[in-house]
């Protein structure tokens, strides 16, 4: 197609008001590092999508150390994106 998005949010306002800043590989392995806020500082739930497929999420902190795994299902994620906060995620190949 003309046009191909790599990660996408199910919600259409979300993708008005959550921004991904980082994707980028993982500085320990093959995984991918998305990290997004949500630029009204409000905190929400949002579905991201991957038109890739990743057997496993997990939220990491900034230096990507993991904190703790998260359900994924047909390469979709749901995120809390915290008041103020910066969300990492790591997927896993």
């Amino acid at each position: 197609p003309e046009e191909h998005s790599f990660f996408s949010f199910d919600d259409a306002s979300a993708s008005e008001d959550v921004i991904i800043s980082t994707i980028k590989k993982a500085e320990d392995d093959n995984s991918v590092i998305v990290r997004l806020y949500d630029i009204k500082g409000e905190s929400r739930n949002v579905i991201l999508k991957s038109a890739n497929d990743f057997k496993s999420a997990v939220i990491t902190n900034l230096i990507e150390e993991e904190i703790k795994e998260i359900p994924m299902k047909k390469n979709k994620v749901k995120i809390n994106i915290g008041h103020h906060s910066i969300e990492t995620i790591k997927l896993k190949r």
